[in-house]
């Protein structure tokens, strides 16, 4: 497997990219907001000879939705939301405005809907779909038990959570959602939408919300 993190856009998130060893490339999260992010991104992917097969979002907010055109006219990715977060993705250009943040791009109007329960594949590999609504309502993670990883978007952080007073959030709906994870193996290494990784051991101990 090779892995890479790109922190990307004003609000630096964190976009993710994971290949199999034939070079099936996931995509979580994809935050371009520019054109250098752009080439920066697409020059990874070309130095490394990867085929990006999936784009999967784990929420709809603009920092982390503003690639979406691009891996879709660049690569043919349709990404994957949560339908409950329909409403954020196709606001694109209010959520700018409400947060004094460029907007270069179009947005992206079509997405693949996910839905409770719902599992992927990369290749051989399984992709497990927690949904966390709380930071907003169609919130999820991804967990990939053949490699311990956790992409919990704006759900769980390094001894915090994500905020819960924009549009659709609720704190005791992201504090029941949490419970879901704290059931995964406590080796799980967790990487967020922003900031550095963690584990589910680590944060069972150290995150006074978990």
């Amino acid at each position: 497997m090779l892995f890479k993190t790109f922190f990307l856009n004003p609000i630096r998130v964190c976009t993710y990219l994971l290949s199999d060893d034939e070079g099936n490339t996931l995509i979580v999260d994809c935050g371009c907001s520019n054109e250098k992010e752009r080439e920066r991104l697409k020059n990874y992917i070309a130095d490394n000879h990867l085929t990006p097969q999936l784009h999967l979002l784990t929420h709809g907010h603009i920092d982390h939705i503003y690639g979406a055109r691009f891996l879709y006219e660049e690569y043919g990715l349709l990404p994957h939301l949560h339908t409950a977060d329909a409403f954020l993705f196709q606001r694109m250009p209010q959520q700018a405005a409400l947060f004094g943040l460029p907007l270069e791009d179009s947005p992206l109007e079509e997405f693949v809907p996910l839905e409770d329960g719902q599992s992927l594949k990369l290749g051989l590999t399984e992709i497990n779909l927690i949904t966390t609504p709380g930071h907003t309502p169609g919130g999820v993670c991804y967990y990939i038990p053949a490699c311990n990883m956790l992409f919990s978007g704006d759900t769980l952080f390094q001894q915090s959570i994500g905020r819960t007073d924009f549009s659709g959030g609720d704190y005791s709906t992201l504090i029941h959602s949490l419970q879901q994870l704290r059931q995964l193996p406590p080796e799980t290494i967790v990487y967020p939408g922003h900031g550095l990784e963690t584990t589910i051991r680590n944060e069972l101990e150290y995150n006074p919300y978990l």
